[in-house]
């Protein structure tokens, strides 16, 4: 990763927008009166965030198009995300100098399905914490003490307007979602730690198989249990989907 992204920083070092943000903040200092010193500071400042800003859309491009920055989320969503991404590079740095042959083809495929789950995660994270938002939406106190309000009107006269009963029954049908949204995302927050467990562990396994057997067979249980976790992250994004109303998630 690391000489991608210094090839990056030189190509886009010496473009033409590097150079001209150069020029212009070193124009800015000597306006600014700050002498060289400050016109030499403001030129580099300005050349750093022109080659900051390509390269970083550069990497978050090559990451493809399911990868999530984990800083784009809150807790405990990021977390999760780190720690898939975590055994992720874990598995890529102890088997990047595995030799060509049958072993090293099946660890490539157990890679690619590794990468797939990080991106599952993701995707699951990032639908999670939108939930969320809807779920800090609904003021469920607000919600029960009008309900209480309505409830206690409707005793006193119970011949008034049908129009209290309808509004009741609206208001327990909100917080009757709160409630299935609080559950959704209890039960996503719980299952998708023990996805990250899991995926640690098909990751130790490959690595620990990877240095003790050269037969690619061995690893079919990895296979396995890579498959499983990511049909149990599918089934949390679905569970989310469904949760919040059937809206298809992102890519």
């Amino acid at each position: 990763m690391w000489p991608l992204l210094a090839r990056d920083a030189v190509v886009a070092g010496m473009g033409p927008t590097a150079i001209l943000a150069a020029g212009a903040g070193a124009a800015v200092g000597i306006l600014l009166d700050g002498g060289p010193v400050g016109a030499v500071t403001l030129a580099v400042v300005a050349w750093l965030i022109a080659v900051a800003i390509p390269v970083g859309r550069r990497h978050l491009a090559r990451r493809g198009p399911g990868s999530i920055d984990p800083f784009s989320l809150r807790e405990p969503w990021r977390h999760a995300v780190q720690e898939a991404l975590a055994a992720q590079t874990r598995f890529r740095q102890a088997t990047a100098g595995v030799a060509a042959g049958p072993l090293q083809d099946r660890l490539t495929t157990i890679g690619a399905q590794l990468e797939r789950g990080v991106a599952e995660a993701g995707r699951v994270a990032r639908r999670g914490q939108t939930l969320e938002d809807v779920r800090r939406q609904i003021d469920t106190r607000t919600i029960g003490a009008e309900l209480q309000r309505v409830e206690a009107i409707a005793q006193v006269s119970p011949t008034e307007d049908s129009n209290l009963a309808r509004t009741a029954e609206a208001l327990r049908a909100q917080l009757a979602t709160a409630e299935r949204i609080d559950g959704v995302l209890n039960e996503t927050r719980e299952r998708l730690g023990l996805v990250d467990a899991r995926l640690d562990e098909a990751v130790a396994r490959s690595l620990e198989l990877s240095v003790r057997t050269d037969d690619p067979d061995q690893l079919g249980s990895v296979n396995t249990t890579v498959d499983e976790v990511l049909e149990e992250m599918e089934a949390l994004r679905l569970a989310l989907d469904e949760a919040d109303g059937g809206a298809p998630s992102m890519p």
